[in-house]
């Protein structure tokens, strides 16, 4: 069961790792203080599979709407993807990508909004970046380092998500009886080497996994006692009022 006194004593035992400070960034103009305000990023899904209903959007100007939406109720950016990652989602070419995500993301930075991508094809990261998009929200676990190269050509982010495969389509079995933290850790540090060795400068987090709609805001609480820097969430004000709330204290 988790307990406060479970914390305190987690706590306890990682006080050096506690106050480990990150490096911040600005992107677009925009400074990332992660080491004194968590950021927000709100969630543009582009297909019909996907199985949060409220973020599906089905044509350039409900999804271009959401966003603005997104960053009034608090997204610091937002994050568009053309493909869900449910098993059995209809797979999505490159062209069909293109067309769905392009119009998206020159109308969301003409107004003003930073955008994260999310795919695991390299022609469709280019064309994404070439056309304005800040962040890359990589899902691919093998081939990373044609993806950090344009990322670094564009001066954009990258957020690396963990993924035990090929990519989030074409995942391995996973291992459920051990303690799957080591080789998290050890994946984290060989994509980070990676990323910087090809000139990345902007680097974020993120474990992929399962969300439950309800369960956001609890798992926000336990993402920022452990110094989580940016929530990836599909309910902006709830998470905002979250983490609006514990600063105050």
């Amino acid at each position: 069961m988790l307990t406060l006194e479970y914390l305190a004593e987690l706590l306890e035992k990682n006080q050096e790792a506690a106050r480990a400070r990150v490096k911040e960034f600005s992107i677009s103009g925009r400074h990332f203080e992660f080491n004194s305000r968590q950021a927000i990023m709100g969630v543009i899904n582009l297909s019909p599979d996907s199985w949060y209903r409220e973020s599906v959007c089905l044509t350039s100007e409900s999804a271009i709407k959401r966003g603005m939406v997104l960053q009034a109720q608090g997204a610091d950016l937002v994050d568009v993807g053309a493909e869900s990652t449910l098993a059995r989602a209809t797979l999505t070419d490159q062209q069909t990508q293109e067309t769905k995500l392009l119009p998206v993301i020159k109308g969301l930075r003409a107004s003003g909004v930073l955008v994260s991508v999310e795919t695991y094809q390299p022609a469709v990261t280019r064309a994404c970046l070439e056309a304005g998009a800040n962040i890359l929200n990589l899902t691919a676990g093998e081939g990373t380092a044609e993806f950090f190269r344009m990322v670094a050509d564009h001066d954009a982010g990258v957020i690396i998500c963990y993924v035990q495969g090929k990519n989030v389509r074409e995942v391995a079995d996973f291992d459920l009886t051990s303690n799957p933290i080591e080789g998290m850790r050890d994946f984290f540090a060989r994509q980070l080497d990676l990323a910087t060795r090809n000139g990345v400068e902007r680097i974020a987090f993120e474990y992929f996994g399962e969300e439950v709609r309800c369960a956001e805001p609890f798992f926000a609480v336990l993402a920022a006692l452990g110094k989580t820097d940016l929530f990836r969430t599909h309910e902006v004000p709830r998470i905002k009022a979250v983490l609006d709330t514990m600063q105050v204290w």
